[in-house]
């Protein structure tokens, strides 16, 4: 993962958190990229676990694409004992899932932090039969 604009916390200790989160995610435009290596072409469900108090978003850039991926308050970051987390994908107009096209191969994820803190804990592009994490 690389990033730019701001410095995130990677850490162990958050509740129900299976793996590490990112935290302190909380700087104007401050950036974290991923690069995905999508096995075959085809439509992909981008899906972000993550916990934050408050409504926030991320614009989400894949191959210099960019949407708007929202994350409805979850109630907290999963500290004081609490399971805040939550999951979120890219959605329509109408809230309803929208699928991203990916042709096989390796694939830049960039998600820039337009305002809001989130704390991110996982990211998968999944479909049927396809799923992928990063």
């Amino acid at each position: 993962m690389d990033q730019g604009g701001g410095d995130i916390q990677v850490r162990n200790d958050k509740l129900n958190a299976a793996g590490l989160s990112l935290s302190h995610w909380n700087t104007q435009d401050h950036w974290l990229e991923w690069e995905l290596d999508i096995p075959q072409e085809g439509e992909y469900f981008l899906v972000a676990r993550y916990a934050t108090p408050e409504n926030a978003a991320r614009v989400l850039s894949i191959d210099g694409k960019e949407a708007t991926m929202q994350f409805p308050s979850s109630g907290g970051y999963g500290s004081q004992g609490a399971d805040n987390w939550a999951y979120s994908s890219l959605r329509g107009e109408g809230g309803e899932p929208v699928a991203v096209s990916l042709g096989a191969g390796r694939h830049a994820v960039r998600l820039r932090h337009p305002g809001g803190a989130c704390r991110l804990y996982t990211s998968d592009a999944a479909d049927e039969p396809h799923s992928v994490t990063s």
